[in-house]
């Protein structure tokens, strides 16, 4: 005898899962600190000290002179000289016109006048005036300017991005279940 057989067909489901796993990317910009600096700066300024030294009296003391100050010194001696010989020839005048003196004053004027008196030597080897010594003192100014710093900071940044992981799940198989029954037996009898 035949048993009905029924027929079971059958296929699992098979799925597919994917991870796209997590992601964290940190994106880093460093702070910046940008300067510029100008030098310190000293001007100086400077007058020298000054000695000024005058030796026109004391050369004069000794013979030197200067031409205009010469020339000066030789009209007052000539002055002088005149009025020493006007006197000088004032008296000589005098001494012939006392006649109330009985001597002849004219050989006495005549070897006067012949051997007149020595002049006075003065020999100086030194000046009998000092020089004069003016002194004007120096002068230092100075200026300092100091030196600046311009600076400008950037600060930093720190940026992410955090992306989770992910996980996909697809079918890719269908699975199922196939029942096939047995024909079915018809009996036809009339």
């Amino acid at each position: 005898m035949e048993f009905p057989r029924i027929q079971i067909e059958q296929q699992f489901t098979r799925i597919q899962a994917q991870t796209i796993p997590r992601r964290f990317e940190l994106h880093n910009e460093l702070p910046q600190l940008t300067f510029e600096r100008s030098q310190p700066h000293v001007e100086i300024t400077r007058t020298p000290p000054q000695v000024q030294i005058d030796q026109t009296a004391a050369r004069a003391s000794v013979g030197f002179r200067k031409m205009v100050d010469l020339e000066a010194y030789q009209a007052q001696l000539a002055m002088q000289n005149s009025y020493e010989y006007i006197e000088k020839k004032a008296e000589e005048g005098d001494r012939i016109g006392a006649i109330e003196n009985k001597e002849n004053p004219i050989p006495d004027i005549a070897l006067e006048s012949a051997f007149p008196e020595t002049p006075e030597i003065n020999i100086a080897s030194l000046p009998a005036e000092r020089p004069q010594i003016d002194v004007t003192l120096g002068q230092l100014s100075f200026n300092f300017t100091p030196s600046t710093i311009n600076y400008q900071f950037t600060p930093g940044s720190v940026s992410g991005e955090y992306q989770p992981s992910r996980v996909s799940i697809s079918v890719v198989q269908q699975g199922y279940v196939k029942i096939t029954p047995p024909p079915p037996k018809i009996s036809l009898t009339v």
